[in-house]
C-alpha cells in the first residue's frame, strides 16, 4: 500500500472515530456523572486549582485538558462533547496501529478499530476519567511496543509514528 493511501487510511479512521464519537454525544444526560469533567474543566479555565479549590472523585488530566478545549472553543456542551469525540478518534487510531504493530492485517486492524470507534466513548458521550485513563494507558502500550519493536530508532518519540 502506497504513503499516500495508507496515511489517507488512518487519516479517515481517525475521522470515523471522530464523527461516531460527536453523532452519539448528545443522545442522553446523566446529571449526576457527566458534569463532573465539565464542572472541573470550567473550575481550571477560571484559574482555581484542584484539591485546593474544588474536590472530585478524581481524574485531574481530564479536567486540565477540558479547560484546554473550553479556552479554544467557549464553554459550551459542543467543546465538552468535541472533547470525547477527538479522544475516540484518538483511540481508533491507536488501536488500529497497535493491532498492525503485532502484525494483523490491515484490512482487520482497521475494522477492530472501527469496533473501537464505537465502544470507546459513545456510551458515556463526554470526556469522563476512565475513559481517559484507558487511552492513556493505550497510548503507553503502543509506545512500548513500538519501543520494543525497535521502530522507535527512526522517531525521536514514539508517537510520531501513529500517523
Amino acid at each position: 500500500m502506497g504513503r499516500w493511501l495508507e496515511l489517507a487510511r488512518r487519516v479517515a479512521l481517525f475521522a470515523a472515530g471522530t464523527a461516531i464519537g460527536l453523532h452519539f454525544a448528545p443522545q442522553g444526560f446523566l446529571p449526576v456523572d457527566q458534569s463532573i469533567c465539565f464542572d472541573g474543566g470550567w473550575r481550571i479555565l477560571c484559574g482555581q486549582v484542584p484539591l485546593r479549590d474544588y474536590a472530585a472523585p478524581n481524574g485531574f488530566p481530564v479536567h486540565a485538558l477540558q479547560a484546554v478545549f473550553f479556552a479554544l472553543f467557549g464553554v459550551n456542551w459542543l467543546a465538552y462533547c468535541l472533547h470525547a469525540a477527538l479522544a475516540n478518534g484518538a483511540a481508533t487510531l491507536l488501536v488500529d496501529r497497535l493491532l498492525g504493530l503485532l502484525g494483523l492485517e490491515r484490512r482487520w486492524s482497521s475494522v477492530f478499530a472501527l469496533c473501537t470507534a464505537f465502544a470507546f466513548t459513545p456510551p458515556f458521550g463526554v470526556p469522563y476519567m476512565e475513559t481517559h485513563a484507558f487511552l492513556f494507558s493505550l497510548a503507553a502500550l503502543y509506545a512500548a511496543v513500538v519501543a520494543v519493536r525497535g521502530a522507535s530508532e527512526s522517531a525521536p518519540l514514539a508517537g510520531a509514528q501513529i500517523v
